[in-house]
Parts: C-alpha cells; structure tokens; sequence
C-alpha cells in the first residue's frame, strides 16, 4: 500500500500545500527506487536534490530600481515632480516616495511631504502593502500584480478636506504610468496622471 504523506512549508505569509507519495513496499515495487518530493525540490533515484527556487520566482527583480517623473492634477493645471524608489529581496518589498511642491499647487492641496516608506510584502505573485491609521495615508490598500497592474486605495485621513485617494495604472521594468483620482467630503473629484521613467 501506498502511504501519503502532506508537507506544509510556510514562506513568511505565505502557505504552499504540496502532497506526495512515499516508498511503497517491496510488493509493490519492480526494484527500482521511484523518485520522491522533498522540502528543496524533486530527488530522483541516486541523484542530489535539486532546490526548487524562489516560489516567487522573482517576478518583481526588474522593477527594483528608482522611478523619476511628474505628477499633474488635470482638474486644477497643476504639476511638480515625483520620485519612487523601489526595492524587492526576497519577500519583502520597500517604496519610497517622495512628492514636490509646483509652482502653482501641492500634493493633495498642502504642503509636500517628508519622503514616505511604505514597506510591502510579495504573496502569491503579488507585491502587497497595507497600511492602517498612517498619519498621511490612513488606511491603505496597495497592490501590483506579477503582471504590473497597479491598484491603490487610501482613506486620506491625514489631509484635511480630502475623503479618498484611489490610483491605477501599469509598472514595467521601464517606467509607471498611473492615473489617480482624489475625493473630497463634498462629492467632488480631482483627477490627474502620474508619468515616471525608470532610471
């Protein structure tokens, strides 16, 4: 009889469930040694084992880099520049953003703020951030695909006059293009775009 056995291997916040068959017993078997899962990868008979990778596989490797551009609100004719720094190792991921004053307007209608950093988490094949009560953001949800499809959504707690943030967009190995809208109290929005270049 064949026994079946379950291996559970936790990676940070992520679960990955692999199930295996062991030896079987000498009625079963033709003689020869059948090859078997193990935690580092597949071992066939009389050969070393082979690692079994990043279960990530790397996905966000080409995106660590430093981005540089300009945000500009289309509702209001005003733009200043805008830099994101990112970095992946491992699971573990860390933006920096830094926002400027323009000559006619600020970020989400104050001053600039201190460069902000964010610290995410790669799940699934997916790099996560989330944020509650940030003294800027309040709560906020981030998320980049594997496939480079940007969604934010923060509360705004930490700005007067503004009830919502929500971004979207693309990241590629040669730059972001995203597009946000900022909500305020009233029921009214603002609206722009943010176009940076990897460099």
């Amino acid at each position: 009889m064949m026994r079946r056995h379950r291996l559970a291997v936790a990676v940070v916040a992520l679960a990955l469930v692999a199930a295996a068959c062991g030896d079987g017993d000498d009625s079963g078997s033709n003689g020869a040694d059948e090859p078997r899962a193990t935690a580092a990868g597949t071992e066939a008979a009389g050969q070393p084992t082979e690692p079994a990778g990043d279960p990530q596989g790397g996905a966000f490797d080409n995106l660590t880099g430093t981005y540089e551009g300009a945000w500009s609100n289309e509702t209001f004719q005003t733009t200043a520049e805008v830099t994101i720094e990112l970095a992946v190792e491992g699971n573990a991921a860390t933006f920096t953003l830094t926002l400027t004053d323009g000559p006619d307007g600020s970020p989400f209608g104050i001053a600039a703020p201190e460069p902000k950093v964010l610290e995410g988490t790669v799940i699934a094949g997916d790099l996560a951030v989330e944020l509650l009560g940030d003294e800027l953001f309040g709560d906020l949800s981030a998320l980049i695909t594997a496939g480079g499809e940007v969604a934010v959504t923060a509360s705004m707690d930490g700005v007067p006059g503004v009830s919502g943030l929500t971004v979207t967009g693309t990241i590629t190995e040669a730059g972001m293009d995203l597009r946000y809208t900022v909500s305020y109290p009233d029921g009214t929005e603002a609206s722009g775009t943010a176009t940076l270049t990897k460099t």
